[in-house]
């Protein structure tokens, strides 16, 4: 419960600073606390959720979750967790009973694959307010799976392409990338992960 901490911030192992870390605490400083602002997490930059919604947009073709945007989905790789708020908030409180877990999960015919971050994610379309959208610089993730894919190859960019490189502030190593050919050669040898030089 981390009853003597009232912030906390959880990072991938797969995380490189290019920046001092109290450059990403400052982002506390700017939740709207009084708006509901509780967790601080930045965009995913890969249509991993355009794809993963594909049964709700379906049953649901006027939506914007899963399209480029506030609504594309997050990446935990990079969370801000401010405990006092999370502990007093009833709203997050209330999604925390397994029933409604559940039926936040059916809502959306989804299928989990990343633990906290699609619950996050979908948690994030219901209740935007419990969630500071970090700017996408505090974690510019390097893998560019979907861009082997073809269906996803002309909207790729929308999502993934937000700072220039000097301006990226923590690098997460996702996945494979930095390059297309990374994740071809995953493919063609079948491991499940490539080392980054």
């Amino acid at each position: 419960k981390f009853i003597n901490l009232d912030k906390f911030i959880f990072i991938d192992v797969d995380i490189v600073f290019h920046s001092d870390i109290k450059d990403l605490e400052e982002q506390f400083s700017r939740f709207d606390l009084s708006g509901g602002n509780c967790i601080g997490l930045g965009p995913d930059l890969s249509p991993h959720y355009l794809d993963k919604l594909k049964d709700y947009r379906k049953e649901n073709p006027g939506t914007k979750v899963g399209d480029p945007g506030r609504l594309q989905g997050f990446n935990t790789g990079v969370t801000l967790y401010h405990l006092d708020c999370l502990r007093s908030n009833d709203v997050y409180n209330g999604y925390l009973k397994p029933e409604k877990v559940a039926s936040l999960f059916s809502k959306y015919k989804f299928r989990m694959t990343l633990g906290d971050q699609d619950w996050f994610t979908l948690l994030g379309f219901e209740e935007p307010s419990l969630f500071y959208p970090m700017g996408c610089q505090y974690n510019v993730q390097r893998s560019v799976q979907y861009l082997t894919i073809k269906e996803y190859q002309k909207v790729f960019y929308k999502y993934h392409y937000c700072v220039l490189p000097h301006e990226m502030m923590i690098e997460h190593r996702n996945g494979c990338g930095p390059k297309v050919e990374n994740c071809l050669k995953q493919e063609r040898v079948g491991v499940d992960k490539i080392n980054w030089v």
